[in-house]
């Protein structure tokens, strides 16, 4: 993830010393660390930085900020093996759009079948049947592609 953006600005919104926090999260991806603890340092660090940190509700904005940073690393990981079990440990917990979008797409051709049957059965459960339509859709597309390998 050198060079490329790592959180885009839409994401990063709210985060407070954004300069000395990026370096910070490319070492947590680089050390191995989960989606989850990642966030968890996000809030840590949010929260230190806060003007207000006394403010009524300050702990929820900067956990609503911290989320919304974690969806944007999300929309931005690149596609490997160590982000695929970083996202299916995710989605074990969480509701993230983001997560799933990039898994029942771009992280499709290093599924198992049994992941992409897990992942769209939660989505199932989760989102709208719009949504999951069209990454029902993907996840044939990608069964066609490798039927076709075979």
């Amino acid at each position: 993830m050198r060079g490329e953006e790592l959180i885009p600005d839409v994401f990063r919104e709210g985060i407070p010393g954004w300069e000395e926090l990026e370096p910070q999260i490319r070492e947590w991806l680089e050390a191995g660390l989960d989606l989850e603890a990642i966030r968890e340092r996000l809030f840590d660090h949010i929260m230190l930085h806060l003007e207000d940190e006394d403010a009524e509700d300050a702990d929820l904005k900067a956990m609503e900020v911290a989320f919304e940073a974690t969806s944007g690393l999300i929309a931005n990981l690149p596609v490997s093996e160590e982000n695929l079990e970083r996202l299916l440990d995710y989605i074990r917990g969480y509701h993230d759009w983001w997560a799933y979008q990039r898994l029942l797409s771009d992280f499709l051709p290093l599924m198992t079948e049994e992941q992409m049957r897990d992942a769209l059965d939660r989505a199932g459960r989760v989102f709208i049947p719009e949504v999951v339509r069209e990454w029902e859709r993907n996840v044939r597309k990608e069964q066609a592609r490798r039927r076709r390998r075979a």
